[in-house]
């Protein structure tokens, strides 16, 4: 994944902030388009399509050709449109869209047997599945244009599908021999094609250049199998000499890191050091590209300028919305690319150095250096994306109250539920691996079981949906069931077991099930199922189901969001915190019949427990004055919201702020304190705030429950805390327990 953002860096972060500013010219009030206008804009929007992103403004022809695809009649100019708007919505990663205008236009091309059309649309369509992870569809769709191109004559089309799959084989799943079987197919192909077809530059120079690109996916597959020295040096140097001019310096970083690898094949290390300065160079000379393309963002901006103030009020408001939502779709992706490019770059080129210096002799060494940043690189990651999913639940969590466009933020909020599953699981993953899980101080409290279960079911719902799965829920009981136990982790536990159920059931349904099969005083012991009847799981490989990087089958193993592309984290999660909660996890299954996961819990159960509830709200306690200090300002958004739903009155400090004078001057009755800011650290500041007047502190921070220091929380006066992200019910209920009479 991080290979993909930092190849496709440059060009995606660009096309996004296009898009949005070209989004604000289209003009959504026109209702009717006569044959010119859309011969005008169909010629429009292909050469918006053809040209490069920064000497393009004129979106507003994609977007009006969108507001008349329904009216369009000609099916050849449905396809046009379709082409044209799969490739818009590709490029600014509304990926579901892209997907429906190219099936659509697909499914009309082969209605009218427009094979060249369909192949050139399943091309775009190999381009979404290959973003998406989505390999068994591409392999499908490509050998389905593969019979089409030996059926129907299609010309220098055939093209498209050897091309993909070679790259399907070579790039995607590192299948090296069959990369070699489909590159020497296509190379054959088009040699035929340049030879016998009519000149066409255009045609010539796409198939000069899919061939360069090709030629270096065969050196590597010949590299990694060994195979045919003397070609690969040729390819290489052919490929070399057709970028240089045109100063492509990503392909330049990919020709010399193949160098790279076959300088370390043969063992010359003079080489090596020289393709490895020049691989060096390009991928400098690359991100100085993006960072001279960024200055061009001014330019964007004030050509959105002039735009706003040609608009009418009205279509202003109509428009604001939707520019919103894009904006925090660009800038989510900005920071994700940004950092997958940092992290990608930094390790490559890191290992690459290790291997120079140490020699080649020394890769055992280099091996265990490589392990060890992976922890390192898996931990920094995981605790800076906090950030963006706090802002995701959080923001959306009040907009779902305010019935902002529901159906999107809901989607929103389930994206970000799922990405924090996924970084829990990392940072378990990490701590089980390096022995860091501290049994000895297990973290119960009360709760009810059958509200954690309608969470759980909630959490995995729009999960279940877009996979066309039916969710249920049985217990033997009706109403709360209070319990004892580690609420977190059987949370956790659930929403692995069910994601993974999900994943494997198929077109059909997912159960969770659970019994209290048996009670003594006051402790009650309860079964939990989570059954499918999908694929299932064969003999052999159950006893490898809870082995880290083991996985059922590569055919299964790029659709689950939380397991890493199928490395086993999800379920290797699941065994280590049943441990730790004195249980064991139980696998019974039969190839094609489907799989259940179970395992039991001794839990105490009080059915005289007070719990804070939503609806016990004192009146009492509303219309309180509450201080949030963070040095984000995002953060510090997000807690106004959430603190001012629920009838308080919200102050805002940073770090650098005097927050003993703002307490003191607005009688501030409680405060939420992050814990790591830069200027003074969460405890220094609450101690200070302690010296001077007596007000109830609860730390609100992104480190793991695991990795809080009670005891420093202790000693600088804070008496609780809340994990980020945090739900506007959990925010409540730490505010209803820590603000007291004594606090009014």
């Amino acid at each position: 994944m991080l290979k993909m953002l930092g190849k496709g860096l440059l060009i995606n972060t660009l096309v996004v902030l296009g898009l949005l500013i070209g989004g604000y010219s289209f003009v959504s009030g026109q209702s009717s388009m006569d044959t010119a206008r859309l011969e005008r804009v169909l010629e429009a929007s292909k050469g918006v399509i053809n040209r490069d992103i920064r000497d393009s403004m004129d979106f507003d022809y994609i977007l009006e050709l969108e507001n008349f695809y329904h009216q369009i009649e000609d099916p050849l100019d449905i396809v046009k449109a379709s082409r044209y708007l799969g490739i818009y919505y590709r490029s600014i990663f509304y990926f579901q869209d892209s997907e429906k205008y190219i099936l659509n236009g697909m499914r009309l091309a082969k209605s009218i047997e427009e094979w060249g059309l369909y192949l050139e649309l399943a091309k775009e369509l190999a381009t979404v599945y290959r973003s998406l992870g989505e390999y068994d569809k591409l392999k499908a769709e490509m050998d389905y244009c593969l019979k089409i191109s030996q059926r129907y004559q299609v010309k220098s089309k055939e093209l498209i599908p050897l091309m993909e799959l070679a790259l399907y084989n070579s790039y995607d799943i590192q299948n090296y021999e069959q990369g070699i079987v489909f590159g020497k197919r296509f190379l054959e192909r088009a040699e035929y094609h340049q030879k016998m077809d009519a000149p066409d530059p255009m045609l010539d120079y796409r198939v000069a250049t899919e061939t360069v690109i090709i030629k270096i996916e065969l050196a590597k597959c010949y590299i990694k199998t060994e195979q045919k020295f003397d070609l690969v040096k040729s390819y290489l140097d052919e490929a070399k000499y057709f970028f240089e001019p045109y100063g492509d310096q990503e392909k330049l970083s990919r020709i010399y890191e193949e160098y790279l690898n076959y300088y370390l094949k043969l063992g010359d290390l003079e080489a090596v050091k020289a393709s490895l300065e020049k691989y060096n160079f390009h991928l400098r000379m690359s991100k100085q590209q993006f960072v001279q393309r960024t200055h061009e963002i001014p330019v964007y901006l004030k050509e959105l300028s002039n735009l706003e103030q040609e608009l009418e009020m009205t279509q202003m408001k109509n428009r604001r919305l939707n520019l919103e939502k894009q904006l925090y779709i660009g800038l989510i992706v900005l920071i994700l690319v940004l950092m997958g490019t940092y992290f990608y770059l930094a390790l490559r080129n890191r290992r690459i150095q290790m291997a120079l210096n140490e020699s080649l002799m020394a890769q055992n060494k280099l091996l265990e250096n490589v392990s060890r940043d992976k922890s390192k690189f898996f931990s920094v990651v995981s605790h800076e994306l906090r950030t963006p999913v706090y802002a995701i639940t959080g923001l959306t969590s009040v907009m779902d109250v305010d019935k902002v466009v529901p159906q999107q933020i809901k989607a929103i909020k389930h994206s970000g539920d799922y990405l924090l599953l996924l970084i829990n699981n990392i940072l378990q993953m990490m701590n089980f691996e390096q022995g860091q899980k501290d049994q000895s101080k297990p973290n119960k409290s009360y709760f009810d079981l059958s509200e954690i279960l309608a969470d759980v079911i909630d959490s995995a719902h729009y999960f279940a949906q877009q996979n066309e799965v039916d969710l249920l829920l049985n217990t033997t009981w009706e109403g709360p069931m209070w319990v004892k136990g580690e609420r977190q982790k059987l949370m956790q536990v659930l929403l692995n077991l069910i994601i993974n159920g999900i994943k494997y059931s198929g077109d059909s349904k997912v159960v969770l099930s659970v019994e209290k099969v048996g009670a003594e005083d006051n402790a009650g012991k309860f079964n939990f199922k989570v059954s499918d009847n999908g694929i299932g799981i064969p003999k052999e490989q159950q006893e490898k189901m809870f082995n880290f990087m083991d996985r059922i089958g590569d055919q299964d193993s790029s659709h689950n969001p939380f397991d890493l592309h199928g490395v086993g984290i999800g379920l290797f999660v699941v065994e280590k915190l049943l441990q730790e909660m004195d249980s064991k996890i139980h696998l019974r299954s039969e190839e094609g019949e489907g799989a259940t996961f179970s395992f039991e819990l001794l839990m105490e159960t009080n059915k005289n427990e007070v719990t804070v509830r939503d609806a016990e709200l004192s009146p009492k306690k509303e219309g309180l004055h509450i201080l949030v200090v963070d040095d984000s300002d995002i953060n510090l958004m997000v807690a106004e919201r959430l603190v001012t739903k629920l009838g308080y009155k919200c102050f805002k400090a940073t770090d650098s702020d005097d927050v003993v004078s703002i307490i003191l001057k607005e009688k501030i009755h409680l405060v939420l304190m992050d814990l790591n800011m830069p200027s003074i650290s969460g405890y220094a500041l609450s101690r200070k705030i302690k010296e001077v007047v007596d007000v109830p502190i609860i730390a609100h921070t992104a480190v793991m429950e695991e990795e809080l220091d009670r005891k420093l929380m202790e000693d600088s006066g804070i008496q609780g805390y809340i994990i980020k992200p945090y739900s506007l019910p959990a925010l409540k209920k730490i505010l209803y327990e820590n603000i007291t009479e004594e606090t009014q």
